[in-house]
């Protein structure tokens, strides 16, 4: 699919080098455009102007209506480790609040009682837990 040229998503590498955690043909994992009161506050997206990723990968995992190959969860967990270094869980969020929902991608965030979107946090779906460090 081509991309969009009015959707903010594609293309996203090519302007926002410096907030690109990781990229690849298909997938890239950077820096959202507000933090709503974050610290961090990460998406993973296609580079494609698609609404889910559903090709048949072998050691694909579902995630919402989508499904994503094994090494790509495993690389967005080992930034997520890095970026999120401060706190102890994230969540990976279903896309009911996305604002380019025409375009995949899912948000990971920490759960920030003083951030701006903390009850819509809750509010949503969470497709997946990431544990960054120990209780202690």
């Amino acid at each position: 699919m081509k991309n969009n040229k009015k959707c903010p998503l594609c293309n996203l590498t090519d302007r926002e080098k410096d907030n690109v955690y990781y990229e690849d043909d298909v997938f890239f994992i950077a820096r959202t455009k507000t933090l709503k009161g974050h610290k961090e506050r990460i998406m993973i997206g296609s580079k494609l102007h698609i609404d889910k990723i559903n090709a048949p990968y072998t050691n694909g995992i579902w995630w919402g209506n989508s499904i994503l190959p094994k090494n790509i969860i495993d690389t967005l967990e080992n930034i997520c480790k890095e970026v999120f270094s401060y706190t102890y869980k994230v969540v990976v969020m279903e896309g009911g609040y996305a604002s380019i929902p025409e375009h995949f991608h899912l948000v990971i965030t920490d759960l920030e009682p003083d951030s701006d979107d903390f009850y819509q946090i809750l509010g949503t779906r969470w497709l997946h837990v990431i544990d960054i460090k120990p209780w202690k």
